[in-house]
């Protein structure tokens, strides 16, 4: 157990050394403008490119797939229309109908 005294006192002290250069140089990591470097620039450049190479191929693929399924939905469209067209054409039918007695149907016996 005394053999991880003294490397865990080694971590803890390098630790603390890091915290304290960190701390004191904290206001001049800020101040760098990574904009203004060169490779950062090329990095933003590059993301640009294969985001706008990715908004076109989503473009190609939906105009495709608008192709594909436009014409099953205008079907499924115009299959619900004559649908709901026969349910009000049967519902004007029925309240049109005269009402049927009940007592009428009966034969006495």
């Amino acid at each position: 157990m005394e053999y991880y005294v003294i490397p865990a006192a080694i971590i803890v002290l390098s630790l603390g050394a890091i915290a304290m250069i960190v701390v004191r140089k904290f206001a001049q990591l800020t101040l760098i403008d990574t904009e203004s470097i060169p490779k950062e620039q090329n990095l933003a450049r590059k993301k640009e490119i294969m985001d706008e190479r990715v908004r076109r191929a989503a473009e190609k693929w939906s105009k495709g797939a608008v192709k594909i399924v436009a014409p099953g939905a205008v079907r499924v469209r115009d299959s619900f229309r004559r649908f709901f067209k026969r349910l009000t054409t049967i519902e004007r039918q029925f309240a049109m109908s005269k009402p049927v007695d009940p007592d009428k149907g009966r034969s006495r016996a």
